[in-house]
């Protein structure tokens, strides 16, 4: 599914959110996700491929869904149990393995969730026909991406982008043309603000001024496709 070696990251990823920096990032990304996923209803379950060390799927068993989680790397998922054991967390269940070859009966699931993924993967349009295959007929997905032209464009085109280096930023046009044959997609850009110290304070201000204007500039998508 990817090239990435995570393994020896795995120790050190959760790192990122205890910085003011990704702390905000976080915050703005998932305000942007609600906006496109309810809570749960009742019994509501939740795939996530490359779900890491856990982080998202932890927000997803917030908002009150039956969530198992699948990353390739097996120290990603030790690491996203033993939060899960440590936190007390009954609605999460996490499991090694490929995105590209889910091992779970088709129509299983009520949604299929990729934040971040597909900009990694070898193969992003097996990960999306799986993610879509595992999920019932009236089901959604929600399918976040980093955006091309983005400032962490431009940071890793002059190669500064220090956290991973050689992946895929998508443009809307391309991460509409991966999602459209399943169902109708709405995308919404957000994360306008620079992911940088100076940005933290006014971040919510230029956050709901891009959102009210439309601006083309953010820094991540959130796609949802009803089946």
């Amino acid at each position: 599914m990817t090239h990435f070696d995570f393994g020896s990251k795995a120790r050190s990823y959760d790192s990122y959110y205890d910085d003011p920096v990704g702390q905000m990032v976080d915050r703005l990304e998932k305000a942007a996700v609600a906006r496109r996923l309810p809570d749960a209803e009742p019994g509501q379950t939740l795939l996530e491929v490359g779900s890491g060390t856990g982080h998202w799927s932890e927000w997803f068993a917030g908002k009150g869904y039956n969530v198992t989680g699948v990353d390739i790397t097996p120290e990603m998922v030790e690491i996203a149990e033993e939060k899960r054991l440590s936190k007390g967390i009954a609605d999460i269940r996490y499991l090694v393995g490929d995105g590209s070859d889910l091992q779970f009966p088709s129509d299983y699931f009520d949604v299929g969730a990729a934040i971040t993924v597909l900009e990694f993967a070898s193969d992003p349009e097996k990960v999306i026909s799986e993610l879509a295959r595992i999920v019932k007929p009236d089901g959604r997905l929600i399918v976040c991406v980093l955006q091309s032209n983005s400032y962490l464009d431009r940071k890793q085109r002059r190669g500064e982008y220090l956290h991973h280096s050689g992946i895929h930023f998508f443009s809307k046009p391309e991460l509409e043309g991966i999602l459209k044959s399943y169902g109708d997609v709405m995308v919404t850009r957000c994360l306008f603000a620079p992911p940088v110290a100076e940005a933290i304070d006014k971040a919510d201000r230029i956050e709901a001024k891009g959102l009210e204007r439309g601006w083309k500039i953010g820094n991540f998508m959130v796609a949802e496709v009803r089946l």
